[in-house]
């Protein structure tokens, strides 16, 4: 809800921060036995990509011209906040690895403190997926993105966040749209009923 220059610095921290994570992790792989290293230079590489891809969303938030993707971001927030507080899902404290509380709260409705925050991966996953949704000529459209998280983890919210923002965005661009913007199959009857409530809800 603050101004576009607040809502960059708090999602650049958060792309910051994973890439200092990245390095600090990738230095503790020169310990590990040869082919653990192996293993531990691959996934380095992947999470570089990854985060390389978050902050090349940040900046086409912000690019020039692009006033309709802001936009669309912010409805995508508000409409997220929305579901969450009305099927009164809240936020739940979560830690670090060494027990630390993990706190991302940019944006944070300060009236209603239990809703309208998102994970740090679940804001990650929407940025990192933002070029794609926006721009039929980016790369990232030859790639499928796999959320692989437990039950109860957040994934849903993930998805749903990277829903919200292409069809907010598509109507944003073109008034008169009316097409099918997003497919969605699942492979258990009660998770197909599950997932429709939240997505009817969103």
């Amino acid at each position: 809800d603050g101004s576009p220059e607040e809502l960059r610095r708090s999602l650049q921290a958060l792309v910051n921060g994973y890439s200092a994570w990245i390095e600090e992790t990738a230095d503790d792989v020169a310990q590990l036995s040869s082919h653990q290293a192996e293993i531990g230079a691959r996934l380095a590489s992947k999470s570089r990509a990854i985060s390389a891809r978050m902050q090349h969303g940040i900046d086409t938030l912000f690019a020039p011209g692009n006033e309709n993707v802001l936009k669309a971001f912010r409805l995508t927030n508000m409409a997220m906040y929305l579901q969450q507080r009305n099927r009164k899902i809240r936020r739940r404290a979560f830690t670090d690895v060494k027990g630390k509380p993990i706190v991302f709260d940019s944006l944070k409705y300060p009236s209603e403190r239990d809703f309208g925050t998102w994970r740090p991966f679940q804001i990650g996953f929407l940025l990192m997926t933002l070029p794609g949704l926006v721009d039929p000529t980016d790369p990232s459209r030859d790639e499928v993105d796999l959320i692989f998280f437990p039950t109860g983890g957040g994934k849903t919210e993930a998805y749903l966040g990277a829903a919200a923002l292409t069809i907010l965005h598509r109507r944003l661009q073109n008034t008169s749209h009316v097409g099918v913007d997003v497919l969605m199959r699942y492979t258990l009857r009660l998770l197909t009923v599950q997932q429709f409530e939240r997505s009817s809800g969103l």
